[in-house]
Order: C-alpha cells, then structure tokens, then sequence
C-alpha cells in the first residue's frame, strides 16, 4: 500500500513493519476484543503468505461486478491534496 500511495501522491509514503506481537497489541490497544485482533492477525497471516494471489472469480460473481482493486481504493479514498 505504501508503494501504491507513493505512486499516487508522486512523494514517498514510509513503509513501517510491525511484528504480529506489535499489531495484536495495535489492535487491543483500539478497543477491539482479542477474538477479533486474532482473528485479523489470521488474515494478515493469510495475505503475508499468498493465501488470496490467486482470485477464484467467486467475490466478482456474489458483486455482480469487479471488485476494486487496492489502487482503486485508495485513489478515491485517500486523494491527493492540491498543493497551495
């Protein structure tokens, strides 16, 4: 993501990585319960080791539509601010 925003913005966004020990605590310290810190680290988990490089087409089907891509995403969410 940090790569994808430095593209967007034209100026480097820092990519920081945290251990799991550190996000579990990231999480719990922002009120979510355990069972969902856990339960987002399994994912990350599944990201960090290729677990969704390979789409079965199923999410497109249930959307009816592409889904949007992480870029996408982030252009809309996340645009560059005009520079005064």
């Amino acid at each position: 993501m940090a790569g994808i925003l430095s593209d967007l913005r034209g100026t480097e966004v820092a990519y920081s990585t945290v251990t799991e020990e550190q996000y579990l605590e990231q999480k719990l310290a922002a009120g979510l319960p355990e069972s969902v810190a856990d339960f987002l680290l399994a994912w990350v988990r599944g990201i960090n080791t290729g677990e969704w490089d390979n789409p079965s087409g199923d999410l497109e089907k249930l959307l009816g539509r592409k889904p949007t891509t992480v870029r996408e995403y982030l252009r809309e969410h996340y645009p560059v601010r005009q520079q005064r």
